[in-house]
């Protein structure tokens, strides 16, 4: 997962989405420099939080726009990553994600989309109601991504597997099994 804080140099104060492009092509040919004939970016997955919302105590430019956002996943796609990261609760990521990837250039592969289920599944009360918000988050993730299945379904907190005797795993197992969700 690419958590690495992006350098705050001049160059990318002045003109923060070249700056932000400048550091990811220099990331990526790091791998082809090693002598592996590969993007380093195939071994990544982008996290896609900053997309989505202003995040993280390093962003002094808050939320991209919407067209930053695009270029930004188009990019990512161009220089290799395969995995783009998400969740239900990361804001407008989700939407900007199933927007930049409908606008893909035919010539670069879909990446495979990881995302997570509603937080909220831990303040449910009862298992119906757990299984009501599991529903309603692969609904909502569908939609937004723009996707008929999901690739893959995290649980956002591993106390999700065993709150209400496993009730969000369960959905995930009937979702898969449904074909609304590649993996679990």
């Amino acid at each position: 997962l690419l958590v690495a804080p992006v350098p705050r140099s001049p160059a990318v104060a002045a003109e923060p989405t070249a700056g932000v492009v400048q550091w990811f092509r220099g990331l990526f040919q790091q791998g082809r420099d090693e002598g592996d004939g590969e993007s380093g970016a195939r071994r990544l997955a982008l996290g896609t939080v900053q997309l989505g919302m202003a995040y993280g105590a390093g962003n002094t430019t808050g939320l991209p726009s919407a067209a930053e956002a695009t270029e930004i996943v188009h990019l990512a796609v161009e220089l290799g990553i395969r995995v783009l990261d998400t969740a239900h609760g990361y804001g407008l990521s989700e939407e900007r994600i199933g927007e930049a990837l409908k606008s893909l250039p035919p010539a670069f592969s879909r990446p495979a989309v990881v995302t997570k289920i509603d937080a909220a599944c831990t303040t449910a009360e009862t298992a119906a109601e757990a299984r009501r918000i599991v529903q309603q988050s692969l609904e909502t993730s569908r939609k937004r991504l723009q996707v008929e299945t999901l690739d893959t379904v995290l649980l956002h907190h591993f106390r999700m597997y065993h709150d209400h005797d496993g009730a969000a795993w369960e959905v995930l197992r009937e979702a898969k099994a449904q074909g609304l969700v590649t993996r679990i």
